[in-house]
């Protein structure tokens, strides 16, 4: 179950968000955040499968006409109806909440994962045995033909003794030691960090997907330095960081420049108009 769901800044003066709060009143941006929560939860691909119009209803806890409710939602764009199924959807779901919309994909890659991993620790540990210790036939003879060939000692102690003895003695306690990870383990875990600027995990994930998606290579510790520096720019020019990432989806950048931006071109004309320098200098 997803527990959150992103809302950009332009929502609040959104003209659709205008439009909806005339067609509905002045409960309709409740009505969606609620639908939106809802939806996080129990549909989160933003396909609304097997919900008819009271479904809807209900879960943006809109208590009027629910043919009504869904009939507004259409008209203002907040929600699409696919042509083919008839199924209602949260328009443009799987680029606003790319996060939500992936969570069942990654649930079950990571249970995939997971298992492959432990499958894979099971085949490593796994020591044929070899020759068995001598049985207790000989210490009691009397009821020797009820015992059978064993491993002897059992349980082994833990922790085990340093150096190991060869050949390992079978079965092997468990868990066994972890040996200490090497410098390249080490790396693969450090935190990647985006210059000055102090992001959430979701944020570093969706930017990693966001380089992913335009064909871009693994982000580095340097490239990440880099974006982070351009984002700053961006920023203070005031962009928020979410309209950053999108435009830099949109337009299939590998990479993300201040300068490529339309708030940059659009500051530069203005600056070379005024002529003062991207700082506010005038030039002489």
């Amino acid at each position: 179950m997803s527990d959150d769901i992103r809302l950009a800044t332009s929502f609040k003066s959104h003209r659709k968000r205008k439009k909806l709060r005339r067609a509905l009143g002045d409960r309709s941006d409740s009505y969606l955040i609620d639908l939106w929560l809802t939806v996080r939860m129990d549909r989160p691909s933003g396909v609304l499968t097997g919900w008819d119009n009271i479904d809807v209803a209900d879960a943006a806890d809109f208590d009027g006409d629910p043919d009504l409710f869904v009939a507004a939602l259409l008209d203002c764009g907040w929600m699409d109806q696919d042509e083919e199924t008839g199924f209602l959807l949260i328009h443009d779901w799987d680029t606003h909440q790319a996060w939500a919309c992936g969570a069942e994909e990654r649930s079950k890659s990571a249970s995939m994962a997971a298992k492959a991993r432990w499958d894979k620790k099971i085949k490593k540990n796994v020591i044929p045995c070899g020759e068995n210790a001598d049985s207790m036939r000989s210490a009691c003879g009397a009821h020797s033909s009820e015992h059978t060939n064993c491993n002897a000692p059992s349980p082994l102690p833990y922790p085990l003794p340093y150096p190991l003895p060869s050949p390992l003695p079978s079965p092997l306690p468990s868990p066994l030691p972890n040996p200490k990870p090497s410098e390249e383990e080490k790396n693969l875990t450090a935190p990647i960090i985006f210059g000055n600027l102090n992001l959430t995990s979701e944020e570093i994930k969706e930017i990693q997907r966001i380089r992913k998606k335009n064909k871009g290579g693994e982000i580095t510790q340097r490239l990440a330095s880099s974006l982070g520096t351009q984002f700053g720019l961006a920023i203070n020019a005031g962009m928020s960081l979410d309209e950053c990432l999108t435009e830099w989806e949109d337009r299939s950048w590998k990479t993300f420049k201040w300068e490529w931006t339309d708030i940059f071109k659009k500051t530069d004309a203005v600056n070379k108009k005024a002529n003062v320098d991207g700082e506010g200098r005038k030039i002489l």
